[in-house]
């Protein structure tokens, strides 16, 4: 794979990154014809994931045998987003930007009879 000479610092300060600017894409420059750039692998990461899933469940007993359960789950339940990674190619529009998140809080209801 093609890599970007390094000519600068790509990390920006917690306080300077957004989603449209997560690194200093001035810190990268197109290497010489034939070349190879000169940045490593693996030298900027994307936003930590935090995800917190949950459930609650109640068993009520009907009689001998008989059972009813109501449960509530709860995927991701602080509703925390979670961006993807930020464009990662040289010279596209995209890049050093964030555009996609994952998926909102999931609600889930469930009812169980067991007879």
């Amino acid at each position: 794979a093609l890599r970007a000479d390094l000519v600068g610092n790509p990390v920006l300060p917690g306080s300077e990154r957004t989603l449209n600017r997560w690194f200093n894409t001035e810190a990268f420059a197109q290497p010489a014809p034939l070349t190879f750039g000169n940045s490593g692998r693996g030298i900027l990461r994307g936003d930590g994931l935090i995800n917190v899933d949950m459930s609650l469940a109640k068993k009520v007993s009907l009689g001998p045998g008989r059972s009813l359960q109501v449960r509530v789950e709860l995927f991701n339940a602080f509703n925390n987003a979670s961006f993807g990674l930020p464009g990662h190619t040289l010279g596209a529009p995209n890049f050093g930007i964030v555009s996609d998140a994952s998926g909102a809080r999931t609600i889930q209801l469930g009812l169980r009879a067991t007879f």
